[in-house]
């Protein structure tokens, strides 16, 4: 079995940031962590959903914003994986369209293939820009949803 070295680089974990320091925040990612990297995401909640409102009521800042996620992206080296974890909807009846609906909008967003391994009402989003690092990632979450009887979603029109 190969072996890889990994070095784990946090971003201000232990900071907490407020609605008016979001721009701040997500602008001050060095891009040395964005190169060639698996960039994580782990907001309370996951990527922003409903209206503003609606966010607003159990607080902004646990949310993603996509603006945030594409500002990001943008900045990322071309081999490199974006996974944002996700909680979905509290009734089991909707998750299949909440987790299908993310996978959509992250492919629409960041014009590239998207996944989704998915249990229960927890997901992980993963998004590559590279074609061949795609098909790879592709695999690799596919062998890893069977192996554990996960669903797993794609959008790669």
């Amino acid at each position: 079995m190969p072996q890889f070295a990994v070095d784990f680089m946090p971003f201000r974990d232990d900071l907490w940031f407020t609605q008016e320091q979001r721009t701040d925040y997500f602008d001050a990612v060095k891009g040395e962590l964005l190169d060639r990297s698996v960039i994580f995401f782990d907001p309370d909640i996951g990527l922003e959903t409903g209206t503003t409102g609606y966010m607003r009521k159990s607080s902004p800042e646990k949310y993603l914003l996509y603006s945030e996620l594409k500002s990001v992206w943008k900045r990322s080296s071309v081999d490199s994986v974006v996974v944002v974890y996700q909680h979905l909807q509290k009734d089991a009846r909707k998750r299949l369209g909440d987790v299908e609906r993310r996978v959509s909008d992250l492919h629409r967003l960041l014009e590239t293939r998207a996944y989704a391994v998915q249990w229960n009402d927890l997901a992980f989003l993963v998004v590559a820009r590279d074609g061949d690092v795609g098909c790879q990632m592709r695999a690799s979450l596919l062998r890893h949803a069977q192996r554990h009887s996960l669903a797993f979603r794609e959008h790669t029109a």
